[in-house]
């Protein structure tokens, strides 16, 4: 029997390797215009996965402010989807966004392959 793909098979989507926060060798602190913090799930050169405590809508653009130790980056991008992650009762809820970059991120994607291979 062949293997059933569903519609949200991250597998099958990517347009490029993502990375978690622990696969990357230094951290990465993100924020998002109009100014939430948010945390990133993974990235990649094309995009991110990022959580939030604030919902965030589809169609949206929305520029990611990325810090790392005294450097910073800005870049711009559209959320492509978005959802509600997780429903806690103390905690409230937790939502997630993918947003897709105006242009390749090719310093991460170099930075990346030479840091991790």
């Amino acid at each position: 029997m062949g293997r059933t793909v569903s519609a949200y098979d991250d597998a099958d989507r990517r347009a490029a390797p993502r990375w978690s926060l622990n696969d990357l060798p230094w951290p990465i602190a993100c924020r998002i215009t109009p100014g939430h913090d948010v945390l990133i799930v993974n990235i990649s050169a094309v995009g991110m996965l990022v959580e939030s405590e604030a919902p965030l809508f589809p169609r949206r653009h929305v520029t990611l402010h990325l810090a790392r130790s005294s450097q910073s980056l800005s870049l711009q991008g559209t959320i492509v989807r978005a959802y509600l992650a997780t429903l806690d009762v103390t905690r409230g809820p937790t939502f997630r966004a993918g947003i897709a970059f105006a242009q390749l991120f090719e310093p991460l994607r170099d930075l990346l392959r030479s840091a991790l291979h």
